[in-house]
């Protein structure tokens, strides 16, 4: 690593989930609420959000609106019915992210990206608990991401190599993806928390895509030949769908959480 680690207190994680808006000359879905300053944003009821700040990587702040992820646990349905509602619905339209704040300060930037992407923050620290007091695991939470997890025994460093050698320039705030050293167990704690919420989160939305009539083979089937970031036209059902359940095909996550929860101290005291 480039720089020696700080020490970190506090360390909070959060589920977050960023979603597309809709501009003024877009038809939203019936009964949506208008959110932002640039344009609207339509939101369908039931789904609380607040407009999104911009993100480390240029992304406008009026493209896409946040909502953590535990209040949309029981709303998976408004969830879907929110993809295919969406014009030109791809990969890249629902984003998920985990916001992880040490000592008070972002040190993850607001950043989205793919689900498989946060996924692997979860299955990284399982490599850690697997593995034992001296081991690591990489993950890429977000396109260019090469975040490297060390662990010496109940302590564990991280830190983005791609953001510490200065590949992207300065950081809001500095100390964002740079070396830092944490609790192990707190980061058990906080991503077993999370990691409830996340994988709850993606079967329920597998499930409601599978009410609505669709089979995860044949979503798959329909997928063939059209490449890694086909778009779905507006009233597209079926290749919407296929794009969010291919998205959602985590089923690794499952595990980790599983591990992290045996793990979480502090699920057997509660």
């Amino acid at each position: 690593m480039s720089a020696p680690p700080r020490e970190a207190t506090q360390l909070l994680a959060t589920l977050l989930v960023a979603a597309p808006l809709f501009h003024d000359e877009q038809v939203g879905p019936p009964g949506a609420r208008a959110y932002g300053s640039k344009g609207r944003v339509a939101v369908p009821e039931g789904l609380l959000a607040v407009p999104n700040r911009a993100s480390a990587f240029g992304e406008d702040a009026s493209e896409s609106f946040v909502m953590e992820g535990a209040s949309l646990l029981g709303k998976e349905r408004e969830l879907v019915q929110l993809c295919l509602d969406t014009p030109n619905f791809n990969c890249c339209r629902l984003r998920f992210g985990l916001e992880v704040r040490i000592g008070g300060r972002s040190w993850t930037e607001g950043t989205f990206d793919h689900f498989w992407q946060v996924a692997s923050w979860f299955t990284a620290v399982e490599t850690l608990l697997v593995d034992g007091e001296r081991s690591s695991a990489g993950a890429i939470v977000w396109d260019q991401s090469a975040l490297g997890l060390e662990r010496d025994g109940s302590r564990v460093t991280m830190s983005d190599a791609n953001v510490a050698q200065g590949l992207y320039g300065a950081r809001a705030p500095d100390e964002a993806w740079m070396p830092v050293r944490v609790s192990l167990e707190e980061l058990v704690f906080e991503l077993a928390n999370e990691g409830r919420v996340l994988e709850t989160l993606r079967q329920g939305m597998l499930a409601d895509i599978q009410r609505r009539g669709f089979s995860l083979e044949q979503l798959q089937a329909r997928l063939q030949g059209l490449g890694d970031r086909p778009d779905a036209s507006l009233g597209d059902a079926e290749l919407c769908l296929a794009i969010l359940a291919r998205e959602l095909d985590q089923p690794r996550l499952t595990s980790a959480v599983l591990t992290l929860e045996r793990a979480d101290p502090g699920r057997s005291a509660s």
